[in-house]
C-alpha cells in the first residue's frame, strides 16, 4: 500500500507528525482520527506537542509489529488530511 511520505517506520512503529495551523486544528484532527480509528477498531497512540503538531504512532499491539491494519488506518488518515480542514503547514 502506497502511503504519503509523511509516514515513516520508526522503532517498530509507523509514525507521522502533522503540523496544523494552531492548537484547535490539532485537537480537531485528533477527534477526526479517533472517529476513523473507532470505525476500524484499531487505536493509535496520539500526542500533541509544540501546540500545533500531532504525532500519530501505529502498531498492532497484539502482533507486536506493524501490520496491514496499521497501513489501512494510515491510509484512512491520509484521506482525512486531503480535506485540508486542519490548516496543514
Amino acid at each position: 500500500m502506497e502511503l504519503n511520505p509523511r509516514w515513516d517506520e520508526n522503532e517498530g512503529k509507523l509514525e507521522a507528525t502533522i503540523t496544523t495551523s494552531d492548537f484547535l486544528a490539532a485537537v480537531t484532527l485528533i477527534s477526526e482520527v479517533a472517529a476513523v480509528a473507532e470505525e476500524q477498531n484499531h487505536h493509535p497512540d496520539i500526542a500533541i506537542h509544540d501546540y500545533s503538531k500531532v504525532t500519530i504512532s501505529l502498531i498492532s499491539h497484539d502482533a507486536g509489529e506493524v501490520t496491514d491494519k496499521d497501513y489501512k488506518l494510515a491510509s484512512a488518515i491520509d484521506d482525512l488530511l486531503e480535506n485540508d480542514e486542519f490548516g496543514l503547514l
